[in-house]
């Protein structure tokens, strides 16, 4: 069996368990899979079935077999199976099958640093945040990060119907809808898009957005920045495209009686 897939299996099991890949999250994990199997096979609880001990011996050689790009691995493949099964597969085979999904050469075109704009929902400003869109060769998958002011976000990306679509969480409450229309060009520099969230007041809110490549900075060097639409050091055709609220910004009315009568025309 290939090592990346058992690395990306124990990455997923330690991500359900929201726990590190070390001794004390291995343990946790192992309570988990004996709990599971006394429950999916009808035996009694045994600690022994997959132990802690285990978990930690297979994630290391795991990660020391991938930095040495020794591609294959050999594992009891029943232990392997068992957590498969806890992860919802039927097993590892169905595993590995769902990792071996093609990324189009369109969204892998896609993977790089990018700037994103957006106009402020209040007030006259752009906001300018880092985003870097990355491939994981282990769990064969694209995803995105976005620094905003206060929070980092992460998601999947994924390809639907011609356009780059993916659900940013930061772990604080907070989440990011995005969708970018992609073409058949694999020298994409600009892609525009729309966003859906949360305001600061509890409020839905949404947006068009903008990702403009960039091609020198690292993504570590970049930072969040809050842009005046009259700001001279911006390229003049972002800054107008963002010229116009009512063009940019989409946010309900306000919410009293959640009926028809918060529909009625506003006093004044």
């Amino acid at each position: 069996m290939k090592t990346k897939h058992i690395l990306s299996l124990l990455d997923k099991l330690a991500e359900k368990e929201n726990e590190s890949p070390d001794h004390y999250g291995f343990l946790k994990m192992s309570e988990a899979l004996c709990q599971f199997y006394a429950k999916e096979y009808g035996a009694a609880e045994d600690n022994e079935i997959i132990t802690r001990r285990y978990l930690y011996e297979v994630y290391g050689e795991s990660v020391k077999r991938v930095k040495e790009g020794r591609e294959y691995s050999r594992r009891r493949i029943n232990l392997i199976d068992i957590i498969a099964r806890y992860l919802g597969y039927p097993s590892f085979k169905s595993y590995v099958l769902s990792q071996e999904v093609e990324i189009s050469a369109v969204l892998t075109s896609c993977v790089g640093n990018w700037w994103s704009y957006v106009r402020a929902n209040a007030g006259e400003m752009i906001f300018k945040a880092p985003v870097r869109i990355y491939q994981d060769s282990v769990n064969h998958k694209v995803y995105m990060e976005l620094r905003s002011r206060e929070r980092v976000f992460r998601g999947e990306v994924s390809e639907e119907s011609g356009c780059l679509t993916t659900l940013l969480e930061s772990g604080a409450g907070k989440k990011l809808a995005l969708i970018f229309k992609l073409g058949n060009t694999r020298t994409v520099e600009l892609l525009q898009g729309v966003f859906c969230g949360i305001s600061s007041a509890g409020d839905p809110i949404s947006g068009r957005e903008l990702l403009l490549r960039e091609k020198e900075q690292k993504y570590e060097e970049m930072q969040w920045i809050s842009l005046d639409l009259n700001d001279a050091a911006e390229d003049a055709r972002i800054l107008s495209y963002f010229s116009q609220y009512a063009q940019n910004c989409i946010k309900i009315r306000g919410v009293s009686s959640f009926n028809l009568n918060d529909l009625d025309d506003l006093p004044g």
